[in-house]
């Protein structure tokens, strides 16, 4: 019983200074946090500053992001829409060369002003000779 004793009141002496220790070292790192605690307030205050005007650019970036995107897609469109009306220009252009020199549109009918078809040889009634003179 006293070695059960003994081993307690070692116990109890270990925990003692263990707890003197740590209330030790409580009160230091209080005073190096109250000796820091100006500089963090000030730090604090400028991280806070620059992430908040970080977020600013972050949205404004992304807006004019969003902005030339829609641009690019407007003018991708446009350029589509010009490349198909000048295929159409371009393939309305051969046809009617095609026409002007048939003298005909491609559905027969005759070409304004080519009514008469020059490209053929015009064609005499049986009776048209005229007698010498």
């Amino acid at each position: 019983l006293d070695s059960l004793i003994a081993r307690l009141k070692n116990f109890r002496s270990g925990l003692k200074k263990t707890i003197e220790d740590r209330k030790a070292e409580i009160i230091d790192l209080e005073k190096q946090i109250t000796s820091v605690q100006p500089n963090y307030d000030k730090v604090k205050r400028l991280y806070d500053a620059h992430v908040e005007e970080r977020d600013r650019l972050q949205q404004e970036v992304d807006h004019m992001t969003s902005v030339l995107e829609a641009n690019v897609g407007a003018a991708r469109d446009t350029l589509a829409n010009a490349t198909r009306a000048h295929g159409r220009v371009k393939s309305n252009f051969a046809s009617s060369m095609k026409d002007s020199y048939r003298g005909v549109t491609s559905d027969g009918r005759p070409i304004a002003g080519r009514e008469t078809n020059l490209l053929k040889r015009p064609v005499k009634a049986a009776n048209t000779r005229v007698p010498p003179p």
